[in-house]
């Protein structure tokens, strides 16, 4: 469970610009019940936001995909290797224009883009992209949104599509109670009522993973439910917000919060005393073993992000004063440059057999995915992707609500 910081109070800074109807994102959704602090700031006081260059990626990579579903609508034929790298480069211009703090974005970002439109499922017709939706439940509730994607499956059958482009997949249980799909559903049953049945589908583009769910009548309604009661609870937290704002809530999205620099629970997690009071391992139990390994967590994250911004700070003061020591009197910054040996790939393949190349040989799927952007023969195509396979690693251990 999430832990209540105790915290000095702030007085609420409520904008007074004439209240609009409200509509409820998913979004806003989410975050009314996973942080007050954080619902506070974004959307009473309407605080801005820093620039998230994980973010800027996401939408560059929505943006490009947005662009090669439309055609799709039009064409419905798989996309060359020249076309491919035309919605390649349009990522690249609507990345350009955001605030970036590493190139490495550029290629990220391309790989999942070339990944996503040479996995193409031709089986399934897109019908619909980006659509926009704004659409009032039967008990009063006014929706709001867009989905990323809209496939015919069959006569009676869509899939919505929503592309991700985290490094962590969610379990099938979580989408199971997702509270973005679960409106989705929603909306589409408003959109295409031609269609009763609706496949919802994360597209993890940067994992190459696709995760599918769906929702009965009764679960769609029982959700229906539950979104009329946050709805009105809401409007009367946004028609008379607190005079102070809440205390926030400590949880394993702290790291992520546009607002934690503003939030006391979470920089009460980077205090100097944060490394004493955990629990020995003699005496975990299940409940303070899940407990321990948030609060871990997060402060890993926190703990990185700070020593990141601090080598940066770093790399500046040595390159704008090169000739003065950064020292405090008793330790001194030493800068180092580590280094790797390589070999030249074309010299080995004429020396040795080709055995011996299997044997040392690594291939980055990268750079595999590159390359079948080069390859025209269909078939030496698919005989190349079925040479992929699946490596599992050691066991992740995520924390999910039950």
């Amino acid at each position: 469970m999430p832990t209540k910081a105790v915290t000095k109070k702030e007085k609420t800074k409520v904008t007074t610009k004439k209240k609009k109807d409200l509509r409820l994102s998913a979004t806003m959704l989410k975050t009314w019940l996973q942080c007050p602090l954080q619902f506070q700031l974004n959307y009473i006081e309407r605080l801005p936001q820093p620039a998230n260059t994980s973010f800027s990626l996401g939408n560059a990579v929505h943006h490009a995909l947005e662009l090669a579903n439309i055609s799709l609508m039009k064409t419905h034929k798989q996309f060359t290797n020249e076309e491919v790298e035309e919605f390649v480069q349009e990522f690249r211009d609507y990345l350009a224009k955001t605030h970036l703090d590493s190139m490495e974005y550029f290629e990220s970002g391309a790989t999942m883009v070339r990944g996503e439109l040479l996995g193409l499922d031709l089986n399934e017709r897109v019908i619909d992209a980006e659509v926009e939706f704004d659409i009032t439940t039967p008990e009063g509730v006014r929706i709001y949104g867009f989905i990323d994607k809209v496939s015919q499956v069959n006569e009676t059958t869509i899939k919505i599509t929503d592309y991700k482009t985290s490094k962590i997949a969610m379990s099938w249980d979580e989408a199971k109670v997702d509270e973005q799909l679960s409106m989705y559903d929603l909306a589409a049953t408003v959109l295409y009522p031609q269609f009763p049945n609706r496949i919802l589908e994360l597209k993890y583009v940067r994992l190459g993973q696709s995760l599918t769910s769906n929702r009965t009548d009764i679960a769609q309604f029982e959700f229906r439910r539950e979104i009329a009661s946050i709805f009105k609870a809401i409007k009367e937290y946004r028609d008379n917000p607190p005079k102070q704002r809440p205390d926030g809530y400590y949880n394993d999205k702290c790291h992520w919060c546009a607002y934690n620099k503003k939030c006391p629970a979470y920089n009460q997690q980077l205090s100097e005393n944060m490394a004493n009071d955990f629990v020995p391992v003699t005496e975990l139990t299940d409940s303070t073993a899940i407990e321990e390994l948030q609060k871990v967590s997060l402060r890993e994250k926190a703990l990185k992000e700070h020593k990141d911004n601090v080598k940066l700070w770093l790399a500046q003061r040595i390159e704008n004063d090169p000739e003065t020591d950064v020292t405090n009197g008793t330790h001194m910054i030493n800068p180092m440059c580590s280094s790797r040996r390589y070999y030249d790939a074309e010299k080995l393949a004429s020396l040795l057999t080709v055995d011996q190349l299997v044997e040392i040989a690594s291939v980055s799927s990268t750079k595999v995915t590159k390359l079948l952007n080069t390859i025209s023969d269909p078939d030496l195509k698919r005989e190349v992707e079925s040479a992929a396979f699946v490596k599992v690693g050691n066991p992740q251990y995520r924390i999910k609500k039950r």
